[in-house]
């Protein structure tokens, strides 16, 4: 009987989700959406790991599933010289590192990555920007499809936070707008499934100790790497890389503290 209570679609979906009434949350209605038959097709300026833990029973288990990831319009231009797929990595990298401390988080992004790894999962990535978000859930009964847009975003926020504001679009001309809109932006993306996949994977890499040893090193040193010494024409003197590294870390602790001690063996050069 349970069974076929998750092939059923439900009789009380709102027609409009701001997020205030419980049990119809953004998430709530998504839930009682994804039906094993169906097939999901989500837009999206912003998607975390967070968003995915709250449908992921249902979100997994549906036919198939297209992800558009794009961005939205920020004050931090300066940063898209690098690309679009280099902001929007970073800030996933960043929201995952975040959540890293939640005791749930490897394993949710192990059940992330596995289902990304299916052949019915596609993701792409719109360059300039995507301001747009849309949920649209096709191969339902009766219905055939519904579409909901709005404000939201996928992410915990997004499919929970009070204030957001969608509408449920039922009718077939209506959701099949809505479509055409998502199929619009999709032919003009590029796929992005491998970069997702592979940033992902990087929280769930087991490393050995000397691994992590050698990272902890970059990451403290990482700026003396990219000091130049600043010497008022050529120094008569000529140093050895090793003497040379030296310098330039003494020069920076004298910058930070105001002096520095030298201390070297006989014989090392000075």
């Amino acid at each position: 009987m349970e069974g076929n209570m998750e092939n059923k679609l439900p009789t009380n979906i709102p027609d409009t989700i701001s997020n205030s009434i419980e049990g119809q949350k953004l998430c709530d209605v998504l839930n009682a959406l994804l039906l094993p038959q169906a097939s999901a097709i989500f837009a999206t300026a912003y998607f975390n790991i967070d968003g995915f833990s709250l449908i992921k029973e249902r979100l997994t288990k549906v036919s198939s599933f297209k992800l558009l990831l794009g961005r939205e319009p920020s004050i931090q231009e300066h940063l898209m010289q690098s690309g679009t797929d280099t902001l929007i990595g970073e800030n996933l990298r960043v929201d995952t590192e975040d959540s890293m401390g939640q005791r749930e988080t490897p394993s949710l992004i192990k059940e992330l990555v596995d289902f990304l790894e299916r052949d019915t999962v596609e993701v792409r990535l719109y360059g300039p920007f995507l301001h747009g978000k849309a949920f649209i859930v096709e191969n339902l009964p009766l219905l055939g499809a519904v579409a909901i847009q709005g404000s939201s975003n996928f992410t915990a926020a997004g499919l929970t936070r009070e204030g957001e504001l969608n509408s449920v679009l039922r009718q077939a001309n209506a959701a099949k707008g809505i479509s055409d809109w998502f199929d619009g932006y999709w032919n003009k993306s590029n796929d992005f499934k491998a970069q997702l996949i592979e940033l992902f994977s990087d929280f769930t890499t087991k490393y050995s100790p000397f691994e992590i040893y050698i990272k902890a090193l970059y990451e403290y040193f990482k700026d003396r790497f990219q000091m130049e010494a600043k010497v008022e024409g050529p120094s008569p003197i000529f140093l050895a890389d090793f003497q040379h590294d030296g310098y330039l870390a003494a020069r920076d602790i004298i910058d930070t503290y105001g002096g520095v001690m030298l201390a070297d063996s006989v014989g090392l050069g000075k």
